[in-house]
């Protein structure tokens, strides 16, 4: 992973000093150890994968925060309208609550 990481932030660098690498989109319900050091040191947004809401992860983000010092983007989410009672819409009518489809 590590070789990995170094070998496209170099390329990058090359080319462009000021280009912002964005890392690794691994799933925020997993801890990968092995990444933190690659994170830490060949990029500079840490990029996280979760559907979950952010309170849900907001003990991982912080903990990888923490241990990168770099700023985290959920990069796969959902800002999806939660309802007490959910419907299943019509096949090709858009939901009256949400106006989607």
């Amino acid at each position: 992973m590590k070789r990995r990481h170094r070998f496209h932030h170099d390329a990058v660098r090359r080319l462009d000093k000021n280009h912002l690498m964005f890392g690794d989109k691994n799933r925020v319900e997993i801890e990968n150890e092995f990444l933190i050091g690659p994170l830490r040191k060949y990029v500079d947004v840490v990029v996280v994968q979760s559907y979950n809401s952010r309170s849900k992860n907001a003990g991982t983000t912080a903990s990888l925060y923490e241990k990168t010092g770099k700023p985290i983007f959920n990069g796969n989410g959902c800002f999806a309208y939660v309802h007490s009672k959910p419907t299943i819409s019509r096949w090709r009518e858009p939901d009256p609550r949400t106006r989607c489809y």
